[in-house]
């Protein structure tokens, strides 16, 4: 089709960023807890959490930004001759309710013996600051789909820089003290990674050396770290804009709490394990077209 695998894969990389970009932040990079017992929390309750966080129409979003990228995708890959059976896939990948009970799930298998946790957190964000935060947080991701926004949020956030606006260091406290970039970072290389092994897996060319496909991926790092920098600090100026000094300082001490750190680890590590999955099913999906396969 005239355009090489890493060309294509340059290209996933700058399409998927945005649904990378976590609307709750991975305070600290961890490995999986082993999980003992009886669960102490409910999917219900954890159902009932997402609702408090908004996680209905924030997945409504990120669906909306994972189509978008998948035309890209479609367009790096496969010339756009994906056709119906390439839409019907994406259709699925990117449905919104499978999507949100994967995430529910994820999330009770993170919190399922936390109960002290969730209860804490839920009273946060049962607060007019901790509502008022998640509900800017996804009215900023929605904003962001339309075109020049990106561009605009870019061009407000500079212009506090310039002026070197107290909000500017606000900002990068929050980004410093929950490491936003570097957890964004290494949850992008593994979606690529995960991406990348999908697709050689359907293609017929599973047996495809992993060691190269790492290189492929950290080939990458430095353009996605670059692009997690340019998107991140505008969203967060964008996002936060309408919420006054100290209700911005109260939020960034709830992230800073014990508790806090708690919850923004389990919602990283949920989201991680979901982008993980779903670039797998885009690798798989584009994997079989290259190859003329039914999906």
């Amino acid at each position: 089709n005239g355009v090489t695998s890493s060309e294509g894969f340059g290209m996933f990389i700058r399409t998927t960023l945005t649904i990378l970009m976590l609307a709750f932040w991975g305070a600290q990079p961890a490995f999986a807890q082993t999980k003992t017992g009886a669960d102490q929390v409910t999917v219900e309750e954890v159902t009932r959490f997402a609702d408090l966080l908004q996680l209905q129409p924030l997945i409504e979003v990120i669906a909306a930004e994972g189509r978008s990228g998948a035309a890209d995708l479609q367009a790096g890959f496969l010339n756009n001759q994906g056709g119906q059976s390439w839409d019907a896939a994406i259709a699925q990948i990117y449905d919104p309710a499978v999507m949100l009970e994967k995430i529910v799930a994820l999330l009770h298998a993170e919190l399922a013996q936390d109960p002290e946790t969730l209860a804490q957190s839920a009273e946060y964000f049962a607060t007019s600051t901790g509502r008022k935060a998640v509900l800017l947080e996804v009215d900023a991701r929605r904003a962001l789909l339309t075109q020049g926004a990106e561009a605009a949020a870019e061009a407000g956030y500079y212009g506090m820089v310039a002026k070197d606006a107290p909000r500017v260091e606000a900002l990068s406290r929050l980004v410093r003290s929950n490491d936003l970039i570097e957890s964004n970072v290494m949850t992008a290389l593994n979606s690529n990674f995960a991406f990348l092994k999908g697709m050689a897996a359907a293609s017929g060319n599973a047996g495809r050396n992993e060691a190269d496909m790492l290189a492929e991926v950290w080939a990458g790092e430095a353009e996605v770290r670059k692009q997690t920098e340019v998107w991140l600090y505008p969203y967060l100026a964008l996002a936060y804009e309408p919420m006054s000094d100290a209700e911005l300082e109260d939020y960034i001490a709830f992230s800073n709490s014990p508790v806090g750190k708690k919850l923004n680890a389990a919602i990283f590590r949920a989201f991680d394990a979901f982008v993980v999955g779903t670039s797998t099913d885009l690798g798989k999906t584009v994997g079989k077209m290259m190859i003329g396969q039914d999906i």
